[in-house]
């Protein structure tokens, strides 16, 4: 059902009650993204394809002929692309475009529209121009493009049309000569040096363009150069229709025009046309055209004398008023008139006059009193209707044959008749549709030969509504006749707001064709040849304007001159022409009633002037043979820029001007407004460099200053006589305090000064920032050269510590190895000679106290055993101190270091005072005594209980034994010096303390005098 609705549609309508299903075949297949417009195949929309979707489009839409792709799907456009779509003619891609390639002939495209894309190198956009030969129409619009041009001129030669608005174009290379459209609007450029010279189209709007010259371009109807920047402007265009100035910042403008016809020729022979064409085209004999291209300057200035008319003004005058709508003949008019001349006379006065025509009367039904008085009716009612705004059209078939009805010409009675061919089965006609009004023509339509209200009404939509809705504000009016077509779509006019106006119809001659395509050709042709005669300037808000010299040509229709510097218009200004729209508002005017003489031929359109003024349509003129203006005597311009000093001269005929400086009295030039002349003979050459006269007879000051304050002396001559009047001439200041801040030298004193003190605050924040910063750099490379000095220094006191610590260590090692030798050597001499004396004791001794000896010699086995064992694992712990104490002094600080000297030493001192107290051995409560704290300071565990003891409580005491750990050989003193110990020496030997055992009671007294077998010596 799906793939189905892609090809048919169902059309369900109910009709009486009876349903009814229409089946019909859909012209437009469904493809994701893409529409058709009205139901046409060959005209199809996307919006946002992907790439897959284009070969949808060429498997449905083959045969298309206009594209238009919106938000293209890739950076990149390939025209390749549409190589299979054989009918297209018009391709529109708009989106994020960078860059254009093709490879394959477009032989039948004819539009390519780019607009509004990023579009930046141009001559990627010229490769693709080889490949598309029947290319018309090009737009890049809205795009980033810097330059264009030279490339287009070879490879597009049949481009008619070329859009580069909106871009960043500032030089443009050399275009087709083929171009009658030319957009190059909002773009940077300064020159118009290659812009297409034989375009009928062109608009430079918005582009800062300073140099101008004097171009000649002889097809050009419509001229857009609003926004210039030049300050003069001068074209030559025949042919031109509308001019747009608004906003421009010209200060000269010139209409001293040549003859127009003397414009159109020129614009001929510039274009390399013979002479032989010239004469065909302007109507002229080709001997006027030889003797005008020979010398234009001097072409109509000889004066021949000839003999005088012999018909006065007034005769001339009364012939023509005979003559006019009448059908008597020149021998009945000659007969009329009192002065007796030939009938050939009559007739050159009749030609002679321009607007008498000899033409054959056509047969119309008469008139009945009912339509007369319609017509008259109507006459009344549009007496102030604006025929500019009413739009004119009907419809004219035209026949291959011959036009409907019979065909008349002179026949001559001395020749056979004539025939026109006629086609057995007829050779087809063409009914054609046509609107036109005051601002130009609606688009031509070619319509059936038998049309009715839809087919009228679906014309009008695509004609006439797109031209009012353009100019929705001008309230257009739109005119036909009667006709049943067109009485039947008052209801469709009503709906979409559309006035109305009834007009009759008018019929136009007819001529044979042989195809109907050369009558459509011709029919075109016509059309667009058409003299219009609605040429429109506008130069809106020209607030430069200061000048402007010559007369309105004549086919200028409309006229806006607003919000200029003009103090007046020269006074011919609108002799030559029947303007029907003018719009001078904004403009300063000299009031003087002789000045205002130029607001004469358009005095019911100048509102603002006649209040102003309070000028009157009956003034007369007789007293303004010769005069100057007295309103402005005092004039101003801005200091350091060209100022004009203008002068108000009138007079009949226009009086020629002359400048002059009072003081000194030097003369500057003068100006005839008949020759369009300014001459600076015996001017010097220091005044040409200040001074020149312009066109119109205005003084130009160049570059004023203080020296340019004083009164010039405008002197106006012709054949009335002479006058003369001073100009004072000062400087404006009044910018200076104007509320303009970027033209005020008052706010623009303020702003320097305060950039000035801006700039000198923040050049001192610089300064004191820099000042700073190089200080902070100096000092910081002075810290950093003091710490690495101190770095260095510390590096070094740390090595020579380490090598003191180092020695110190060694030494101290050495001094405790050499210390502990010599007490292991003084304990066992200590002990040898406390064994000797024992033993002489006990000898003495032993007989006496056989049983306190036996008891003795066990505690003293138990206690050598004990001493023994704590010898060696005290020995142990000292040499894991001792490592332990290496290690720490390696990683302790010398601070450190010393703090554990002083608590060593204290430590020390008080283990000498306890051992020195070991010297007196006569008082046992004071040996335990001493016993208790010795046991406390080398921390020893409380003496074991003896076995056999009478008394509770009663433990083994210490005994001195030859022990190394207990009684060293040297000691530091309180000052670090090393000493010998208090403990050894002659009157006492080393001892060292174990528990004493006691003796068995069954030990006999040969067993206590049993000498040991060990070698150990005995007590």
């Amino acid at each position: 059902m799906k793939a189905l609705s892609l090809l048919l549609a169902f059309h369900l309508s109910a009709s009486f009650g009876e349903s009814l299903i229409n089946l019909t075949s859909n012209p437009c297949a469904q493809v994701l993204g893409c529409k058709c417009v009205d139901s046409k195949p060959s005209d199809v929309v996307c919006h946002s394809i992907a790439r897959e979707t284009l070969d949808d489009l060429s498997r449905f839409y083959s045969k298309a002929e206009r594209f238009r792709f919106y938000k293209w799907f890739s950076e990149s456009v390939d025209l390749d692309l549409f190589a299979n779509f054989t009918n297209l003619q018009e391709l529109w891609i708009t989106g994020y475009v960078e860059d254009v390639t093709a490879t394959k002939l477009l032989k039948r495209l004819k539009t390519l529209d780019l607009s509004e894309n990023y579009l930046q190198n141009h001559e990627k956009l010229c490769s693709v121009f080889p490949f598309l030969p029947s290319l018309q129409t090009l737009n890049v619009a809205h795009n980033l493009l810097g330059h264009f041009g030279d490339c287009a001129a070879n490879s597009t030669k049949s481009l008619t049309a070329l859009k580069l608005n909106d871009n960043q174009i500032a030089n443009i290379g050399e275009l087709p000569t083929s171009l009658q459209l030319l957009d190059v609007s909002f773009n940077y450029l300064t020159d118009a040096r290659n812009i297409s010279r034989r375009a009928a189209n062109l608009n430079i709007s918005n582009n800062p363009i300073t140099s101008w010259k004097k171009w000649v371009f002889p097809n050009l109807v419509v001229l857009d150069a609003s926004t210039v920047a030049t300050e003069s402007f001068s074209i030559e265009g025949p042919l031109l229709q509308t001019l747009y100035l608004d906003n421009a910042k010209l200060r000269f403008l010139n209409f001293h025009l040549d003859n127009t016809e003397k414009a159109v020729i020129d614009a001929l022979l510039n274009n390399g046309l013979s002479h032989r064409e010239i004469a065909r085209q302007t109507g002229r004999s080709r001997r006027t055209i030889d003797r005008y291209a020979r010398n234009p300057q001097e072409y109509g200035t000889a004066i021949h004398s000839g003999r005088h008319r012999l018909l006065s003004v007034q005769a001339e005058r009364d012939v023509c008023r005979k003559a006019s709508n009448s059908t008597k003949s020149a021998n009945q008019i000659r007969s009329e008139i009192p002065v007796n001349v030939s009938k050939d006379t009559i007739l050159r006065t009749i030609h002679r006059s321009g607007r008498l025509v000899n033409t054959p009367m056509k047969a119309a039904p008469r008139l009945q009193q009912r339509h007369k008085n319609e017509r008259l009716q109507f006459a009344r009612s549009n007496m102030a209707t604006d025929w500019n705004k009413i739009i004119f059209s009907d419809e004219k078939k035209f026949n291959l044959d011959a036009p409907d009805g019979y065909a008349h010409y002179w026949r001559d009675l001395r020749k056979d008749p004539m025939y026109f061919s006629k086609r057995n089965f007829g050779g087809g006609s063409l009914m054609v549709w046509a609107a036109f009004c005051g601002n130009g023509t609606v688009a031509l339509s070619f319509i059936g030969t038998r049309t009715n209200s839809q087919d009228y009404q679906q014309l009008l939509a695509q004609h006439l509504l797109p031209y009012l809705r353009r100019r929705r504000r001008a309230n257009m009016i739109y005119q036909q006749d009667n006709a049943s077509v067109h009485n039947s779509t008052l209801a469709w006019f009503a709906a979409n707001n559309v006035v109305l106006l009834d007009w009759p119809a008018v019929n136009a001659n007819a001529k044979q064709y042989t195809t109907v395509n050369d009558l459509k050709r011709a029919i075109r042709a016509e059309w667009d040849g058409l003299d219009k005669s609605l040429l429109q300037i506008s130069a809106k808000n020209t607030r430069n304007l200061e000048v402007l010299s010559g007369s309105l040509p004549p086919r200028v229709n409309q006229l806006f001159l607003t919000n200029t510097k003009l103090r007046a218009l020269p006074q011919n200004f609108f002799a030559s022409t029947n303007i029907s729209t003018v719009d001078l508002s904004g403009n300063d005017f000299d009031c003087d009633s002789c000045v205002l003489r130029w607001a004469q031929p358009v005095f019911s359109q100048l509102e603002d002037l006649k209040a102003k003024c309070k000028l009157n349509q009956t003034a007369s003129f007789d007293n303004c043979t010769l005069g100057i203006s007295k309103e402005r005597q005092i004039q101003r311009g801005l200091y350091g820029t060209d100022s004009i000093i203008t002068c108000a001269a009138y007079g009949n005929p226009m009086p020629s001007i002359k400048w002059y400086r009072y003081r000194p009295v030097e003369y500057l030039g003068s100006y005839d407004p008949q020759t369009d002349k300014v001459d600076t003979t015996n001017v010097s050459e220091s005044a040409k460099k200040l001074y020149s006269v312009t066109s119109g007879g205005q003084l130009l000051l160049k570059n004023v200053n203080r020296s340019s304050i004083e009164r010039y002396i405008c002197v106006a001559e012709n054949m009335n006589g002479i006058v003369y009047e001073p100009i004072h001439f000062r400087l404006d200041y009044t910018n200076w305090y104007s509320l303009n801040i970027f033209n005020s030298v008052f706010w623009g004193g303020l702003a320097t000064a305060f950039l000035v003190c801006a700039v000198s605050f923040l050049f001192n924040i610089t300064w004191i920032l820099t000042r700073k910063s190089i200080l902070w750099w100096i000092q910081r490379a002075e810290r950093l050269s003091r710490v690495r000095k101190m770095v260095e220094a510390m590096e070094k006191y740390r090595a020579r510590q380490m090598e003191s610590l180092h020695d110190k260590y060694t030494k101290r090692v050495q001094l405790v190895s050499d210390n502990y030798h010599q007490q292991v050597e003084a304990l066992r001499i200590s002990y040898t000679a406390q064994a000797d004396k024992f033993r002489d004791y006990r000898t003495a001794q032993m007989g006496a106290v056989s049983a306190q000896l036996d008891n003795i010699r066990d505690n003293y086995n138990s206690q050598l055993a004990r001493v023994r064992e704590y010898g060696s694992k005290r020995a142990e712990q000292l040499w894991e101190s001792y490592e332990r104490q290496v290690n720490r002094m390696r990683a302790f600080s010398l601070q450190q270091r010393l703090k554990l000297m002083r608590q060593y030493k204290v430590k020390q001192r008080y283990l000498n005072k306890l051992l020195e107290s070991f010297q007196d051995t006569s008082n046992p409560e004071e040996m335990l005594k001493h016993e208790e704290e010795v046991r406390a300071a080398l921390e020893l565990p409380e003496a074991p209980p003896l076995a056999d003891a009478d008394l509770p409580g009663s433990a083994a005491h210490l005994s001195r034994t030859s022990s190394f750990l207990s009684l060293p050989e040297y000691v530091i003193d309180e000052e670090g010096f090393r000493r010998p110990s208090p403990l050894t020496g002659a009157s006492s030997s080393a001892v060292r303390f174990a528990p004493i055992q006691p003796v068995p009671k069954s030990t006999t007294k040969s067993e206590l005098e049993k000498p040991r077998s060990d070698s150990s010596p005995q007590p």
